[in-house]
């Protein structure tokens, strides 16, 4: 099965404000896609760790990250049976916050 939806880089709104240390907000999507749609996906992303702003939309939902500074990164990877799972999580702190703690071995992903 595969979706229509693709990946798009976003341009910042200069209207719309991030929210520095704001209560907690939450954006989720889950679907579907083929492989080529998820690797458009993971380039929008990078586009937009690289520039310091990421833009999640979903119908009427929508959050604005900015990544800025050290970045922590996760990733596991998992095969059970015929399922397989790839989990990527990439946390940072808002500026201003304390450091974050120090890296681990280096990662090499191909």
């Amino acid at each position: 099965m595969s979706s229509t939806s693709t990946a798009s880089a976003c341009t910042p709104d200069p209207h719309r404000r991030t929210h520095a240390m704001a209560a907690k907000e939450n954006f989720d999507y889950e679907a579907l896609h083929d492989a080529d749609s998820i690797g458009e996906y993971l380039k929008a992303l990078r586009k937009g760790i690289t520039r310091g702003e990421i833009r999640f939309a979903s119908g009427d939902d929508e959050m604005i990250l900015a990544p800025s500074g050290l970045l922590h990164l996760s990733v596991r990877a998992r095969r059970k049976g015929a399922d397989s799972t790839i989990q990527i999580k990439i946390m940072w702190k808002e500026p201003g916050s304390d450091p974050a703690a120090p890296d681990k071995e280096s990662l090499a992903i191909s």
